[in-house]
Formats: structure tokens, C-alpha cells, sequence
């Protein structure tokens, strides 16, 4: 299944207007490389893959589920990938009854920017710099189209410089550029407060040469 999801990363598709789990998406930035992983939670164990820094995170019914706990006094988040600079990921979400799901990115000295999920819509702004008091978040993009906690949604995330691409098969796309998008990150994040939150169908694609500037 992942597979033919990632090679339907190659085809040149419209975004859809409607939600659906492991949605193909076109890739707006930058042509698809190398595939770097890809899980569709068959297993019982999370696996090495991913790096777990607060909260529960288990492997459920083939999905991974994430879920806050009180006694940390700070969201669930989970690590994955290895650090890269430029590319794509997509992956399945439901909410299933979580306040929020965010997709982070972070360099060697914290927070960069992040796409932020609730029901009521979609956030894509960049973080404020905790070494720098004067420093504020930035939004970028704003949806204010709902997500009903009981459906899938695919989401992917292009970068490529200081541009990225965000879009949700429900029909939300947001291209922006700032100088925070560019540079090394260390790899995606998933942040969820509550619990709930399902993913599935992570598929991780390096970012291929473009045949023009895409920025």
C-alpha cells in the first residue's frame, strides 16, 4: 500500500476536495527522490525508527496512537526521520478526540515552524525563538475549514529552501516562503495534546532536483 503511495507522489493530480485515508497527493515543490521510509504500523512494537519524548505512543490496529499524560505536564510529541534539509512527508491522521495535532519541525537549536490541526481548522506558522525574548510566532497559513475527529485526513508537507508546501486532501494548500522553512532540520515531530490521535501511512521522500527554480 505504501508503495503505491509513494509512487503516486510521481502523478500529476488536483487536490481533492474531500478526506480519505492514505490519499494520493501531487507534489507541488519539487519532484519526489528517494523513498527514506515508510510504515503502515503492521506490527505490534513502535519500533527504533521512532524517538519517543513525552507521552504514550503505541502501535494499535495497525495505526500508531498517540496520547498525552498528565504526569509529564506537556504534550505527547514522537520523533522520526533523519535530519535532511529539503523534502517531502505524508502521512494519515484522525483526531479521534484529540485537542490538537502538530507536524514540527526543529533545527540543532530549537523550534522552527509547525502545521497545527484541531477541529476547527488549520494553523502553518513559524515558532518563536525562546533564546531570543523579542522573538514571535509568525503565522503563515490559515484554514478555517473543520476536521471531524471521526475521519482520516492525509496530510503532506513539501520543503525546499525557505518555501514549503502544505496541503490536506480536504482541499487546504498553503505555499509560503520565509527564511525560517530553510536550512538543516532534525527530522519531523508529531505533537498531539489529548488522546486519540491515529497516524498511519508515514511515507518520507527525498526532495528530487527541480527542472526550475520552484521559488
Amino acid at each position: 500500500m505504501l508503495a503505491l503511495v509513494a509512487a503516486a507522489l510521481l502523478c500529476s493530480l488536483a487536490v481533492p476536495a474531500f478526506a480519505e485515508k492514505n490519499a494520493a497527493l501531487e507534489a507541488k515543490l519539487v519532484p519526489p527522490g528517494k523513498v527514506l521510509h515508510e510504515d503502515d504500523f503492521a506490527r505490534d512494537e513502535l519500533g527504533d525508527e521512532y524517538r519517543v519524548a513525552k507521552g504514550s505512543w503505541t502501535v494499535k490496529d495497525g495505526t500508531l496512537v498517540g496520547k498525552e499524560l498528565k504526569a509529564d505536564e506537556h504534550a505527547a510529541v514522537v520523533g522520526f526521520g533523519k535530519p535532511f534539509s529539503e523534502g517531502i512527508v505524508q502521512f494519515s491522521f484522525k483526531l479521534n478526540g484529540a485537542k490538537a495535532m502538530h507536524l514540527s519541525l526543529n533545527d540543532r537549536d530549537g523550534h522552527l515552524f509547525r502545521a497545527i490541526v484541531t477541529p476547527d481548522g488549520v494553523v502553518f506558522r513559524t515558532d518563536k525563538d525562546k533564546k531570543d525574548p523579542k522573538s514571535k510566532s509568525e503565522v503563515l497559513g490559515r484554514s478555517k475549514k473543520p476536521f471531524k475527529p471521526s475521519e482520516w485526513y492525509t496530510l503532506q508537507l513539501e520543503t525546499f529552501g525557505p518555501t514549503a508546501v502544505l496541503t490536506v486532501d480536504d482541499g487546504v494548500q498553503f505555499r509560503v516562503t520565509h527564511a525560517g522553512i530553510g536550512g538543516q532540520k532534525t527530522g519531523y515531530r508529531i505533537v498531539t495534546r489529548g488522546e486519540g490521535l491515529q497516524l498511519d501511512d508515514i511515507v518520507i521522500v527525498s526532495a528530487g532536483k527541480p527542472e526550475r527554480k520552484p521559488f
